[in-house]
């Protein structure tokens, strides 16, 4: 083969902002060099897999094509996952990929329950500045690192969670409830 390698980084993008400073690898991406052009892994073109510090290398012929990174299910990427790459022959090309885990969001509205049904009626105001967090230790009380937020005036509330799970919400309400 004459040619030169593609290597580089798959990284899990935990602050979202497409460098990979202070992210860690993301294993079991595939990443192929898309050498016709047509966006697919097509038979005879290179492919690999990143290993456990997201790491990952492709020998290939010399020219210019797409490498592609395939992502994983759960995860959008933060970079484009198509890059233009010039390989020369003996020389090595670094491209580097970043994908971010998908948070599951969960929304909802504190508000008054004026009958105590557990119901929110027509007639039931939504209520503002309540804190409704997950309280992931169980300990009754919210603490640094869990996640949680206000209701807005309309009582309405979203809090990103760290991904799929069982979690119990809790609420501080506010003085006089």
């Amino acid at each position: 083969l004459v040619g030169g390698t593609v290597s580089g980084k798959v990284f899990a993008d935990f602050n979202r902002d497409g460098s990979m400073v202070g992210d860690g690898g993301l294993p079991g991406v595939s990443v192929f060099a898309d050498l016709n052009g047509n966006g697919q892994r097509d038979s005879g073109e290179p492919m690999t897999q990143s290993d456990s510090q997201g790491l990952y290398s492709l020998d290939v012929r010399s020219g210019t094509f797409n490498i592609v990174s395939e992502g994983l299910d759960g995860f959008a990427a933060t970079t484009n996952p198509t890059r233009s790459t010039t390989v020369r022959n003996g020389q090595t090309s670094v491209v580097n990929f970043g994908f971010a885990q998908i948070i599951a969001d969960i929304t909802g509205t504190a508000y008054v329950d004026s009958d105590g049904d557990g119901i929110r009626d027509t007639d039931e105001p939504g209520l503002e500045g309540v804190y409704v967090y997950a309280d992931l230790d169980g300990d009754d009380r919210p603490d640094l690192g869990e996640p949680g937020a206000f209701s807005n005036d309309d009582g309405t509330y979203s809090i990103n969670f760290p991904g799929a799970g069982t979690y119990t919400l809790r609420s501080d309400l506010p003085t006089g409830f």
